[in-house]
C-alpha cells in the first residue's frame, strides 16, 4: 500500500494535471507511448503522444481520482469527461470552433491524445482552414499512406494554449468536484429520510441545534426535539 505525504491533496494534483496539459512545464515527467493512434487499413502508427508530457503527473491523476472516489463517492469517469471537455473548450477557444476535435483520456494510465480530423487536399492552395484540412504533402509525413480524400488525425498541441485554458479548465473541473460531492451527500442522506440516525450536536443556533451527521451538518429544529 502507497503511503502519501501528509500534504498530498487529490484535487490539487488533478490541478496539476491540468498544468501539464496546457502549459510546458519541466516537472512533468515523460508520458509513456502505448497510447497512440494507428491506420486501420495498414496498423501503421499515424500519432503517438508527444515525449515530454507527463508520466508521474498522470499517474498521481489515476491515484487522486481513486481517491475521491473512494472517500467522496464521486465518479473517476465524471471526472474524466470533464477533464476531456474541458480541452474540447479550450481549442475552441483557441481556435474558434472544435467540432472535429477528438480528445481521448486512457482511464488506466492517464495519457490523453487531442486531435483534429483532418481532410487531406492536394496543395496549400486548396486548404480553405486549417483545422479542417492538411495539404497531402504533410499528411505524407505523418502517414505515408495518406491519399487525397482521407481523413487524418492530426495532433494538436493543447501546451499552447497557455494560463488562461489552464485557468479555465481548473474553475471548470473544480466546479464539477464540488457538484458531484454535494450530490454524493445529498443522495446518501436522501435515502435515509424518515429514518431515525444519530449525531453528533455541535452548537445552539436560537432555539435551534446544529448536529454533525458526519458526512454533513442538520439543524434540528425546536419543534422536532424531545424534551
Amino acid at each position: 500500500e502507497i503511503q502519501e505525504p501528509l500534504n498530498w491533496n487529490p484535487v490539487r494534483e488533478i490541478t496539476r494535471y491540468l498544468e501539464a496539459l496546457f502549459q510546458s512545464t519541466d516537472n512533468v515527467g515523460y508520458v509513456t507511448e502505448t497510447y497512440q493512434i494507428t491506420d486501420e487499413k495498414t496498423s501503421e502508427i499515424i500519432y503517438k503522444p508527444t515525449a515530454g508530457a507527463f508520466d508521474r503527473t498522470a499517474g498521481q491523476l489515476i491515484e487522486a481520482l481513486n481517491i475521491l472516489e473512494k472517500e467522496k463517492d464521486i465518479s473517476k469517469d465524471t471526472l474524466f469527461d470533464a477533464i476531456e471537455n474541458s480541452l474540447i473548450t479550450a481549442c475552441k477557444n483557441h481556435f474558434g470552433k472544435a467540432d472535429n476535435v477528438k480528445v481521448e483520456i486512457n482511464r488506466e494510465t492517464g495519457d490523453f491524445l487531442c486531435y483534429a480530423e483532418k481532410t487531406v487536399v492536394e496543395t496549400e492552395e486548396e486548404v480553405e482552414d486549417k483545422l479542417l484540412q492538411i495539404t497531402l504533402a504533410d499528411a505524407k509525413e505523418l502517414s505515408k499512406k495518406a491519399e487525397v480524400g482521407d481523413i487524418l488525425n492530426v495532433e494538436i498541441k493543447s501546451k499552447e494554449f497557455g494560463r488562461i485554458a489552464t485557468q479555465n479548465a481548473k474553475n471548470v473541473i473544480l466546479q464539477k468536484i464540488r457538484e458531484e460531492e454535494r450530490s454524493a451527500v445529498y443522495n446518501q442522506y436522501f435515502e435515509k429520510e424518515k429514518d431515525v440516525i444519530t449525531g453528533v450536536v455541535q452548537r445552539n443556533v436560537g432555539k435551534n441545534i446544529s448536529i454533525n451527521l458526519g458526512q454533513a451538518d442538520a439543524m434540528l429544529t425546536e419543534s422536532e426535539q424531545v424534551k
